[in-house]
């Protein structure tokens, strides 16, 4: 499928370019690279190698494609697998996380703006559904601890939003 000797992050993108042509945009594989793109993409990676590593550290258009693979992936897990699922709260986890960078780099006085409250809103309503579905998992599953930190997150965002909008 992937070869990942080099950037996996390159040759993710590079097998989705290459297969664009010969698979369906929502066959399997493509769809499980996306995700893992999507996943990637401002997360440093586990094998030690420097990539861009944190949300911070990503262009507007990357920023831009990892909500696109995300929203994409989304979309067709809407599909398969309706309602909660722990897949829909990790790429709601991910979006949000999209959400709150986008927020991050608006310019000051734009913060308390309609487009402010908007995507703070969206990032409380992703981190509510991700924070409840990740902690229905096993306590000592990877996903439970991310529903514990959604929780979190999510506490200091209606702070936030507290003291920005109301």
């Amino acid at each position: 499928m992937v070869t990942l000797k080099d950037n996996p992050i390159t040759a993710s993108e590079s097998y989705l370019k290459s297969t664009s042509t010969r698979l369906h945009e929502n066959h399997y594989y493509r769809s499980d690279v996306k995700l893992a793109l999507a996943q990637m993409y401002g997360h440093r990676g586990g094998d030690g190698r420097q990539q861009q590593n944190l949300l911070c550290d990503l262009s507007k258009d990357t920023l831009e494609r990892k909500e696109r693979l995300c929203r994409e992936v989304l979309a067709l897990a809407d599909v398969l697998c309706p309602g909660e699922s722990r897949l829909r709260a990790l790429l709601l986890y991910e979006l949000q996380s999209v959400w709150r960078e986008q927020h991050r780099r608006l310019p000051r006085k734009l913060r308390n703006s309609p487009k402010s409250k908007t995507l703070l809103q969206e990032c409380e309503g992703a981190l509510k559904v991700a924070s409840k579905v990740l902690q229905r998992e096993a306590p000592l599953q990877d996903e439970y601890q991310l529903g514990l930190q959604a929780e979190a997150e999510l506490h200091e965002l209606s702070s936030l939003i507290t003291k920005l909008f109301r």
